[in-house]
Protein backbone atom coordinates (compact mmCIF):
# COMPACT_ATOMS: atom_id res chain seq x y z
CA UNK A 1 0.00 0.00 0.00
CA UNK A 2 1.59 3.41 -0.89
CA UNK A 3 1.89 6.32 1.79
CA UNK A 4 4.07 8.70 0.51
CA UNK A 5 3.73 11.01 3.23
CA UNK A 6 1.88 11.20 6.54
CA UNK A 7 1.34 14.80 6.11
CA UNK A 8 -1.81 15.61 3.67
CA UNK A 9 -0.07 18.54 1.66
CA UNK A 10 2.80 16.70 0.75
CA UNK A 11 0.63 13.24 0.01
CA UNK A 12 -1.37 15.34 -2.76
CA UNK A 13 1.70 16.26 -4.71
CA UNK A 14 2.43 12.75 -5.96
CA UNK A 15 -1.07 11.56 -5.40
CA UNK A 16 -3.43 13.61 -7.29
CA UNK A 17 -7.08 13.80 -6.19
CA UNK A 18 -5.64 11.62 -3.33
CA UNK A 19 -7.15 11.26 0.67
CA UNK A 20 -4.74 10.38 2.92
CA UNK A 21 -7.09 9.94 5.59
CA UNK A 22 -9.25 6.91 3.40
CA UNK A 23 -5.70 5.71 2.85
CA UNK A 24 -4.99 5.48 6.47
CA UNK A 25 -7.88 4.48 7.15
CA UNK A 26 -8.05 1.27 4.41
CA UNK A 27 -4.63 0.19 5.74
CA UNK A 28 -5.57 0.09 9.60
CA UNK A 29 -8.71 -1.88 8.05
CA UNK A 30 -7.07 -4.08 5.93
CA UNK A 31 -4.27 -5.06 8.39
CA UNK A 32 -7.31 -5.48 11.27
CA UNK A 33 -8.87 -8.10 8.44
CA UNK A 34 -5.43 -10.05 8.35
CA UNK A 35 -5.38 -10.25 12.17
CA UNK A 36 -8.91 -11.40 12.58
CA UNK A 37 -8.61 -13.91 9.76
CA UNK A 38 -5.45 -15.22 10.58
CA UNK A 39 -3.67 -14.78 6.99
CA UNK A 40 -0.57 -15.07 5.99
CA UNK A 41 -0.80 -12.09 3.34
CA UNK A 42 2.50 -9.04 3.97
CA UNK A 43 1.16 -5.61 4.03
CA UNK A 44 4.16 -4.05 2.92
CA UNK A 45 3.73 0.17 3.10
CA UNK A 46 5.63 1.56 0.51
CA UNK A 47 7.02 5.17 -0.16
CA UNK A 48 8.07 6.94 -3.18
CA UNK A 49 10.68 8.95 -2.30
CA UNK A 50 10.97 12.82 -3.81
CA UNK A 51 12.27 16.33 -2.93
CA UNK A 52 9.42 16.55 -0.57
CA UNK A 53 9.30 13.95 1.50
CA UNK A 54 12.53 12.87 1.79
CA UNK A 55 12.67 13.98 5.25
CA UNK A 56 9.68 12.19 6.68
CA UNK A 57 11.40 8.57 5.91
CA UNK A 58 11.61 7.65 9.75
CA UNK A 59 8.07 9.09 10.52
CA UNK A 60 6.58 6.57 7.98
CA UNK A 61 8.75 3.63 8.67
CA UNK A 62 7.03 4.17 12.56
CA UNK A 63 3.49 5.04 11.46
CA UNK A 64 3.27 1.93 9.40
CA UNK A 65 5.27 -0.26 12.70
CA UNK A 66 2.61 1.45 14.90
CA UNK A 67 -0.24 0.42 12.45
CA UNK A 68 1.13 -3.55 12.30
CA UNK A 69 2.35 -3.33 8.71
CA UNK A 70 4.81 -6.10 7.91
CA UNK A 71 7.63 -4.52 5.23
CA UNK A 72 8.69 -1.15 4.89
CA UNK A 73 9.72 -0.32 1.28
CA UNK A 74 11.22 2.74 -0.34
CA UNK A 75 10.74 3.28 -4.18
CA UNK A 76 13.06 5.49 -6.10
CA UNK A 77 11.22 7.94 -7.92
CA UNK A 78 10.33 8.32 -12.28
CA UNK A 79 10.75 11.83 -12.44
CA UNK A 80 8.79 11.69 -15.72
CA UNK A 81 4.97 12.12 -17.05
CA UNK A 82 4.72 10.97 -20.27
CA UNK A 83 7.08 12.99 -22.16
CA UNK A 84 6.99 15.97 -19.17
CA UNK A 85 10.29 15.13 -17.08
CA UNK A 86 9.88 16.81 -13.83
CA UNK A 87 13.42 16.41 -12.28
CA UNK A 88 14.01 19.39 -10.84
CA UNK A 89 10.69 19.62 -9.12
CA UNK A 90 10.72 16.64 -7.77
CA UNK A 91 14.14 15.00 -7.71
CA UNK A 92 15.39 14.14 -3.92
CA UNK A 93 18.09 16.12 -2.82
CA UNK A 94 20.34 13.43 -1.41
CA UNK A 95 21.85 11.31 -4.46
CA UNK A 96 21.49 7.52 -2.95
CA UNK A 97 17.55 8.19 -3.31
CA UNK A 98 17.65 8.89 -7.06
CA UNK A 99 16.36 6.12 -9.41
CA UNK A 100 18.93 7.64 -12.56
CA UNK A 101 22.33 8.97 -12.64
CA UNK A 102 23.09 12.84 -13.73
CA UNK A 103 25.36 15.54 -15.47
CA UNK A 104 27.22 16.89 -12.13
CA UNK A 105 25.52 20.08 -11.81
CA UNK A 106 22.40 19.79 -13.71
CA UNK A 107 18.98 18.00 -13.75
CA UNK A 108 19.89 16.06 -17.05
CA UNK A 109 19.99 12.15 -17.23
CA UNK A 110 22.89 10.54 -18.26
CA UNK A 111 21.98 8.66 -21.13
CA UNK A 112 22.47 4.99 -22.20
CA UNK A 113 22.48 3.04 -25.53
CA UNK A 114 19.44 0.73 -24.90
CA UNK A 115 17.38 -1.64 -26.67
CA UNK A 116 13.60 -1.93 -25.66
CA UNK A 117 12.91 -5.43 -24.84
CA UNK A 118 9.49 -5.04 -23.13
CA UNK A 119 7.86 -5.01 -26.95
CA UNK A 120 8.72 -8.71 -27.21
CA UNK A 121 8.05 -9.86 -23.25
CA UNK A 122 5.08 -7.88 -21.60
CA UNK A 123 2.06 -5.71 -22.69
CA UNK A 124 -0.41 -3.47 -20.97
CA UNK A 125 -4.43 -4.22 -20.91
CA UNK A 126 -6.33 -1.08 -20.38
CA UNK A 127 -9.58 -0.90 -18.20
CA UNK A 128 -11.13 -0.24 -21.59
CA UNK A 129 -9.53 -3.40 -23.19
CA UNK A 130 -6.86 -1.23 -25.21
CA UNK A 131 -3.88 -3.34 -25.86
CA UNK A 132 -0.57 -0.95 -25.62
CA UNK A 133 3.41 -2.08 -25.27
CA UNK A 134 3.49 -0.65 -21.76
CA UNK A 135 2.61 1.68 -19.08
CA UNK A 136 4.08 4.61 -20.27
CA UNK A 137 1.07 4.89 -23.06
CA UNK A 138 -1.19 5.23 -20.51
CA UNK A 139 -3.88 7.07 -22.84
CA UNK A 140 -3.02 4.47 -25.94
CA UNK A 141 -1.53 6.87 -28.37
CA UNK A 142 0.60 3.26 -29.15
CA UNK A 143 -2.89 1.24 -29.36
CA UNK A 144 -2.47 -2.54 -31.45
CA UNK A 145 -5.88 -3.55 -30.26
CA UNK A 146 -8.76 -4.27 -27.79
CA UNK A 147 -9.24 -7.69 -25.78
CA UNK A 148 -13.29 -6.88 -25.99
CA UNK A 149 -13.02 -6.98 -29.87
CA UNK A 150 -9.94 -9.40 -30.71
CA UNK A 151 -8.27 -12.32 -28.33
CA UNK A 152 -5.30 -10.97 -27.00
CA UNK A 153 -3.04 -14.02 -28.83
CA UNK A 154 -4.06 -12.41 -31.91
CA UNK A 155 -3.42 -9.05 -31.06
CA UNK A 156 -0.07 -10.10 -29.72
CA UNK A 157 0.70 -11.86 -33.17
CA UNK A 158 -1.18 -9.27 -35.48
CA UNK A 159 1.07 -7.50 -38.24
CA UNK A 160 -0.12 -4.24 -36.29
CA UNK A 161 2.09 -5.44 -33.42
CA UNK A 162 4.71 -6.59 -35.09
CA UNK A 163 4.64 -3.21 -37.44
CA UNK A 164 5.39 -1.25 -33.70
CA UNK A 165 7.81 -3.70 -32.41
CA UNK A 166 9.91 -2.86 -35.90
CA UNK A 167 9.46 1.36 -34.69
CA UNK A 168 10.49 1.04 -31.50
CA UNK A 169 13.28 -1.32 -32.46
CA UNK A 170 14.67 0.80 -35.26
CA UNK A 171 13.74 4.04 -34.63
CA UNK A 172 12.83 4.48 -30.49
CA UNK A 173 13.97 8.17 -30.05
CA UNK A 174 11.71 9.27 -32.59
CA UNK A 175 9.04 8.23 -31.13
CA UNK A 176 8.04 10.75 -27.85
CA UNK A 177 6.82 8.55 -25.01
CA UNK A 178 9.56 6.15 -26.05
CA UNK A 179 12.52 8.61 -25.98
CA UNK A 180 11.50 9.42 -22.24
CA UNK A 181 11.17 6.11 -21.50
CA UNK A 182 13.81 4.87 -18.02
CA UNK A 183 15.37 2.25 -20.56
CA UNK A 184 17.32 5.42 -21.88
CA UNK A 185 18.71 6.65 -18.85
CA UNK A 186 21.59 5.31 -16.82
CA UNK A 187 20.65 3.67 -13.05
CA UNK A 188 22.68 4.48 -10.21
CA UNK A 189 23.76 2.11 -8.31
CA UNK A 190 20.06 2.36 -6.13
CA UNK A 191 17.72 1.71 -8.91
CA UNK A 192 14.61 1.31 -8.13
CA UNK A 193 14.43 -0.34 -4.40
CA UNK A 194 16.88 1.59 -1.86
CA UNK A 195 15.43 0.19 1.29
CA UNK A 196 13.40 -2.35 3.07
CA UNK A 197 12.87 -3.43 6.42
CA UNK A 198 11.01 -6.20 7.80
CA UNK A 199 9.17 -4.58 10.61
CA UNK A 200 8.09 -7.84 12.35
CA UNK A 201 11.71 -8.42 13.41
CA UNK A 202 13.36 -5.20 13.12
CA UNK A 203 15.64 -6.33 10.58
CA UNK A 204 16.85 -4.91 7.41
CA UNK A 205 15.84 -7.13 4.41
CA UNK A 206 18.96 -8.15 2.46
CA UNK A 207 18.32 -7.39 -1.22
CA UNK A 208 20.60 -7.39 -3.79
CA UNK A 209 19.17 -4.97 -6.66
CA UNK A 210 22.28 -4.72 -8.93
CA UNK A 211 22.24 -8.25 -9.58
CA UNK A 212 19.04 -10.38 -9.49
CA UNK A 213 20.57 -13.64 -10.82
CA UNK A 214 22.74 -13.94 -8.16
CA UNK A 215 19.97 -13.14 -5.57
CA UNK A 216 18.11 -15.68 -7.05
CA UNK A 217 21.11 -18.16 -6.94
CA UNK A 218 21.38 -17.50 -3.38
CA UNK A 219 17.97 -18.32 -2.18
CA UNK A 220 17.44 -21.06 -4.34
CA UNK A 221 20.64 -22.51 -3.11
CA UNK A 222 18.80 -21.54 0.37
CA UNK A 223 15.58 -23.61 -0.36
CA UNK A 224 17.66 -26.58 -1.61
CA UNK A 225 19.46 -26.62 1.58
CA UNK A 226 16.30 -26.15 3.90
CA UNK A 227 14.36 -29.09 1.74
CA UNK A 228 17.55 -31.16 2.54
CA UNK A 229 16.98 -30.28 6.03
CA UNK A 230 13.17 -31.73 6.22
CA UNK A 231 14.16 -34.41 4.14
CA UNK A 232 16.48 -35.65 6.64
CA UNK A 233 13.75 -35.04 9.45
CA UNK A 234 11.14 -37.05 7.69
CA UNK A 235 13.94 -39.35 7.71
CA UNK A 236 14.49 -40.16 10.92
CA UNK A 237 10.97 -39.56 11.95
CA UNK A 238 10.02 -42.34 9.92
CA UNK A 239 12.47 -44.61 11.59
CA UNK A 240 11.11 -43.59 15.02
CA UNK A 241 7.67 -44.26 13.68
CA UNK A 242 8.50 -47.86 12.17
CA UNK A 243 10.76 -49.04 15.35
CA UNK A 244 9.26 -52.11 17.88
CA UNK A 245 9.17 -49.62 20.65
CA UNK A 246 6.61 -46.88 19.04
CA UNK A 247 4.36 -49.33 17.61
CA UNK A 248 4.17 -50.91 20.86
CA UNK A 249 3.37 -47.62 22.61
CA UNK A 250 0.47 -47.33 19.85
CA UNK A 251 -0.94 -50.59 20.60
CA UNK A 252 -0.59 -49.55 24.29
CA UNK A 253 -2.69 -46.39 23.71
CA UNK A 254 -5.35 -48.26 22.19
CA UNK A 255 -5.61 -50.63 25.10
CA UNK A 256 -5.03 -48.28 27.98
CA UNK A 257 -8.49 -46.60 27.09
CA UNK A 258 -10.17 -50.28 27.30
CA UNK A 259 -8.66 -52.34 30.67
CA UNK A 260 -5.73 -50.97 31.28
CA UNK A 261 -5.24 -48.79 34.70
CA UNK A 262 -3.56 -45.48 35.11
CA UNK A 263 -0.44 -46.74 37.36
CA UNK A 264 -0.03 -49.53 34.92
CA UNK A 265 -0.55 -47.83 32.16
CA UNK A 266 2.57 -45.32 33.04
CA UNK A 267 5.04 -47.97 34.05
CA UNK A 268 4.52 -49.24 30.81
CA UNK A 269 4.96 -45.94 29.17
CA UNK A 270 8.17 -45.36 31.11
CA UNK A 271 9.99 -48.46 30.00
CA UNK A 272 8.83 -48.54 26.70
CA UNK A 273 9.99 -45.39 26.11
CA UNK A 274 13.82 -46.03 27.45
CA UNK A 275 13.49 -49.05 24.67
CA UNK A 276 12.40 -46.64 22.21
CA UNK A 277 15.67 -44.56 22.51
CA UNK A 278 18.00 -47.36 22.97
CA UNK A 279 16.94 -48.08 19.51
CA UNK A 280 16.98 -44.33 18.44
CA UNK A 281 20.61 -44.50 19.17
CA UNK A 282 21.68 -47.64 17.61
Amino acid sequence: MAVDSVSADNYAIYRKSGDLDCVLGGLRKAISIKKRTGSKTLINVRMVIMKQNEHEISAIECMARDAGADVFTIKSLNPSHGVIAKDEELLPTDPQYRRYEYIPGTFERVRADAICRRVWTMSNILSNGDVVPCTYDYDSEMKVGNVFETPFTQIWNSSAYSELRKRIYHDMQAIPKCSRCGVNFMLTEYRWFVKASDLRFGNRLAISVDNPDVEITRLTDKVFQYAETLAALKGQIDAIQSSIGWKMLERLRLLRNALIPESVYLRLRKYLLRVQKKETRV
